[in-house]
C-alpha cells in the first residue's frame, strides 16, 4: 500500500516550512548543529504522526 497523496503532499510543504525556519534561524546567528537536530526531530515527529493516521484502525469489537 503507498502513502496516501494528502499525507505526501503535507509531509513535504511541513518539510518545506522547517528547512526555512531552519535557514532563517542559522540567518540569525543560531547554532547550525543545534538547529539542524531540532529539525531532524521535529520531522521525525511529524513522520510519525502522519504514519499514525495512515494506519488503519480496528472497530471495537464490543459494538
Amino acid at each position: 500500500m503507498g502513502e496516501d497523496p494528502a499525507s505526501k503532499e503535507l509531509r513535504d510543504y511541513l518539510a518545506s516550512e522547517l528547512r526555512a525556519a531552519g535557514s532563517a534561524a542559522i540567518g540569525a546567528g543560531a547554532d547550525p548543529d543545534a538547529v539542524t537536530a531540532d529539525l531532524a526531530e521535529r520531522l521525525h515527529r511529524i513522520n510519525l504522526m502522519l504514519a499514525a493516521l495512515e494506519e488503519p484502525t480496528n472497530p471495537d469489537s464490543a459494538d
